[in-house]
C-alpha cells in the first residue's frame, strides 16, 4: 500500500486483504480535508477537528479548527481586517471596507480603517501607524493626492480632519477654489535659541531678545516677544534633540500674555519695569517711545481694577505695533508742521521788518542829506549876513535927513 502524495491519502495494493481498513481512515481523514460550508450561526454543530475549515455561506468569513473551537481568519469575511497587508500586484480592487487592526469584520468605521498602537520620536518612520512612500528617485515624484468631486470646494469640505479623543482640532479646508488651514490656535510663532539652554520660561512670559538669543532680561533688549503654547504654524524647528535649548515665540497673532495690573481693552502692553515675564499696559494716548521704546502688542480684552494681582490676557501681537508708533509720527507730524507754519509766520514778520528797516534807512538818508543841504545853506546865509554887518559897519551910523 502507498499512500498519495500530496494528502497522504491510503490506496490498498491489489488483492490487498481487508482493504476497507485503509479506506476507512481516508474517510476519517476526509472529515479534516475538506471543507464545511454552512450558514456562520451553524458552525456550533460541527466538530472544530484540528485543521478542518469551516466556510460560512452568508458572511463569507472562514473558520479553522484547533481541536477544541472554531477561529476565525480576520482576512475573510465581507469587512475583512489585516494585521498585516502586502500587494505584490499594480492594483487591487476592494468592493467592501478594509479594517487593518480593527477588532471585527463590522468594527471598521471607513472604506479603510487602519489602526496601531505605537508610540516614539515622530523622526522613527516606524512609530507611525501609517507610512506611505513613493519609492521613486525622480526628481518630480509625488506622495499623496486629496480630491474632493467639487470644482470650488469651500469650508464645508475637509481635505484633511484632525482630532483627538472626539474631538476636531484642526482641519485642512476648502476656500472657494483654495485651500486654507483651520484650527483654534492663534497665533504665528517661530523657535528662537535660549542664551541659557537651562533657562526655564513658562507660555505667556514677556522674554527679551538680543542678538538673535532669547533672555530673561527685556530692559536693553533688541525686541520683546511673548513664550507660545498655542501656535497655529510654528516655524525654524530645531534639529531633533535641541528642543530643549529652544523656545517658540509668537511674532503675530493672538496670544495669552501674563500681565500685572488693570488693562483696558486696546491698551499698549509693554514689558514690566521687573524684568520678571510680566506685562503692564499703556494708555496709546499717553504712550512716549523714550519712556516705552519696546512694544509687545495691543490688548483684546480687559483686567478690571483691584482684580488678581497677576493674570493673562489676550493680546494681539506683530504688524500692528507700528500703529501706536504711526499715531505717535502723526502728532509729532502736526507738531512740525505747527512749528514750520510758526516759522513761515514769524519769517514773514522778520521780512517785514527788514523791509520797514531799509525804508527807514532810506528815510534817515534822506533826512540826514536835506539837513546837509540845510546846513549849507544856513552857513551860506550866515556868510551873507556876516558881509552885511561888515558893510553897515563900515558906512556908520544912519543919519536923518
Amino acid at each position: 500500500m502507498s499512500p498519495t502524495q500530496n494528502h497522504q491519502y491510503n490506496v490498498p495494493a491489489k488483492g490487498e486483504e481487508n482493504w476497507h481498513v485503509p479506506l476507512n481512515e481516508n474517510f476519517e481523514q476526509y472529515d479534516t480535508d475538506i471543507e464545511i460550508r454552512d450558514r456562520d450561526e451553524r458552525k456550533v454543530v460541527y466538530e472544530p477537528k484540528d485543521g478542518a475549515k469551516f466556510l460560512a455561506t452568508d458572511t463569507e468569513r472562514v473558520y479553522v479548527g484547533d481541536g477544541s473551537s472554531w477561529t476565525a481568519l480576520t482576512s475573510t469575511g465581507r469587512r475583512p481586517t489585516f494585521d498585516t497587508l502586502d500587494l505584490t500586484e499594480d492594483a487591487a480592487t476592494f468592493a467592501g471596507t478594509v479594517g487593518v487592526g480593527t477588532d471585527s469584520e463590522t468594527d471598521a468605521r471607513t472604506r479603510l480603517d487602519v489602526r496601531d498602537g505605537v508610540s516614539g520620536r515622530a523622526h522613527v518612520v516606524g512609530n507611525h501607524v501609517v507610512a506611505i512612500e513613493n519609492t521613486s528617485s525622480d526628481g518630480d515624484g509625488n506622495v499623496l493626492a486629496l480630491k474632493v468631486n467639487d470644482p470650488s470646494p469651500d469650508s464645508s469640505q475637509n481635505l484633511v480632519t484632525f482630532m483627538d479623543e472626539g474631538t476636531v482640532v484642526g482641519r485642512i479646508e476648502g476656500s472657494g477654489g483654495g485651500i486654507a488651514y483651520a484650527s483654534g490656535f492663534g497665533d504665528f510663532a517661530e523657535f528662537f535659541p535660549k542664551a541659557d539652554p537651562a533657562d526655564q520660561f513658562e507660555p505667556g512670559a514677556v522674554v527679551g531678545l538680543r542678538a538673535g538669543e532669547v533672555v530673561r532680561e527685556t530692559t536693553g533688549a533688541d525686541a520683546v516677544l511673548v513664550v507660545s503654547d498655542r501656535y497655529v504654524v510654528l516655524g525654524n524647528t530645531p534639529p531633533d534633540g535641541e528642543e530643549h535649548a529652544h523656545l517658540p515665540l509668537a511674532l503675530t497673532g493672538q496670544v495669552a500674555v501674563r500681565v500685572r495690573g488693570p488693562v483696558d481693552a486696546g491698551d499698549l502692553l509693554v514689558p514690566a519695569d521687573a524684568d520678571d515675564g510680566v506685562a503692564s499696559a499703556v494708555d496709546p494716548a499717553a504712550w512716549d517711545p523714550l519712556e516705552h521704546p519696546l512694544m509687545i502688542g495691543r490688548a483684546l480684552a480687559g483686567v478690571e481694577e483691584g482684580g488678581p494681582e497677576e493674570t493673562t490676557v489676550t493680546v494681539a501681537v506683530g504688524l500692528h505695533d507700528l500703529e501706536p508708533v504711526a499715531g505717535r509720527l502723526h502728532t509729532y507730524h502736526n507738531r512740525l508742521t505747527a512749528v514750520e507754519t510758526s516759522a513761515e509766520r514769524q519769517q514773514r514778520l522778520v521780512d517785514e521788518f527788514a523791509r520797514e528797516n531799509e525804508r527807514l534807512r532810506t528815510t534817515i538818508q534822506e533826512v540826514q542829506d536835506e539837513n546837509e543841504r540845510l546846513c549849507g545853506r544856513v552857513d551860506a546865509l550866515e556868510e551873507t549876513v556876516s558881509a552885511l554887518v561888515a558893510d553897515t559897519e563900515q558906512i556908520g551910523p544912519a543919519t536923518n535927513v
